[in-house]
């Protein structure tokens, strides 16, 4: 969305490319448009509140370029973001990230441990390649002791890999014949392509104490900066959780004052740099975990840490 008036343009950046997409051509096209046409000296303001990664899809740079072409002076345009690392010739304003204010509107229903649960649980409502290899790789890690929600539908996932010849034939093979687990909300389909952020938050309590370990699998694994309800769920509820997202997100959360649970398991698998090599030091981690003769004590010891999460989300997150 695009609003302009005599005083300021302000541009929102979602509508130009989605998570984990770049800009492409056609907006480049729309935007010098505008830039070329209506542009009077206004104030410009890019709202990228939501955590859109403009520096990977594109736009930072386009801007940059759209700036020097129309003479706009870099001073005049504002970015509005909670990546607290944006580093820009423009003006940087940081906001927190709103989705965690909406954890206790949309959550309900009560968050008991059962002591029946699975050991591991991951919850895909949108495919992309990391989390498909993800829920791969913990379905053979640990195949007997899963929840695995995976709502994407397999005609698209192998859609996707159809013109790769020779490899992923396992995987796909394992995806047919995979049956997932359900979060009653979306229980009668699995070609859901994506979950409503609010559905996710709601039907959080159907499944909350089928598992007793999430695995977070974030839209974007190459930013540190934004969580989304994914994240929110489990700071608010006390669910111990391991974190698929971008190089040091764990420590972006502990910065917000949040606890991890280095604690218990290893956890360096938040500094490496791709996201193939999260995944398998993820799964080493639990594996360790896994295999520990005193692994109930480890994992009550991490909901133990998890109620601090409950105690500084509801300080900070909740209006009263």
């Amino acid at each position: 969305m695009i609003t302009v008036n005599d005083n300021t343009i302000e541009i929102t950046a979602s509508y130009f490319f989605g998570h984990g997409q770049g800009i492409t051509a056609y907006q480049k096209d729309l935007l010098s448009d505008m830039f070329g046409t209506i542009y009077n000296n206004q104030k410009i303001i890019v709202n990228a509140f939501d955590g859109e990664n403009i520096e990977r899809s594109g736009f930072l740079d386009y801007l940059l370029w759209a700036c020097q072409e129309f003479n706009i002076p870099f001073k005049s345009v504002t970015i509005i973001t909670p990546n607290a690392t944006l580093t820009s010739e423009f003006n940087i304003s940081i906001v927190p990230l709103t989705i965690f204010y909406s954890a206790k509107t949309y959550l309900v229903g009560s968050f008991q441990r059962n002591i029946d649960a699975k050991f591991v649980g991951v919850l895909i409502g949108k495919f992309n390649p990391n989390r498909f290899r993800l829920i791969y790789e913990l379905d053979s890690a640990f195949p007997n002791d899963n929840f695995l929600i995976f709502h994407p539908s397999p005609t698209l996932v192998k859609q996707f890999y159809n013109n790769i010849n020779g490899i992923y034939t396992k995987e796909l093979s394992w995806l047919e014949s995979k049956k997932f687990d359900v979060d009653l909300i979306y229980s009668d389909t699995l070609n859901t392509n994506a979950v409503n952020w609010q559905d996710s938050y709601s039907s959080y309590h159907n499944i909350w104490d089928k598992f007793d370990i999430e695995i977070i699998a974030e839209t974007d694994t190459n930013t540190n900066y934004w969580f989304t309800e994914k994240t929110g769920r489990c700071l608010a509820t006390g669910k111990p959780f391991l974190l698929l997202a971008g190089t040091g997100s764990l420590k972006t959360l502990q910065d917000f004052g949040f606890k991890t649970f280095n604690e218990v398991l290893d956890e360096s698998y938040d500094n490496e740099k791709s996201s193939i090599r999260r995944i398998n030091k993820i799964i080493l981690s639990l594996m360790e975990l896994y295999q520990s003769s005193n692994r109930n004590n480890k994992i009550n010891r991490m909901y133990e840490i998890a109620q601090h999460n409950i105690t500084l989300y509801n300080k900070k997150y909740v209006h009263t």
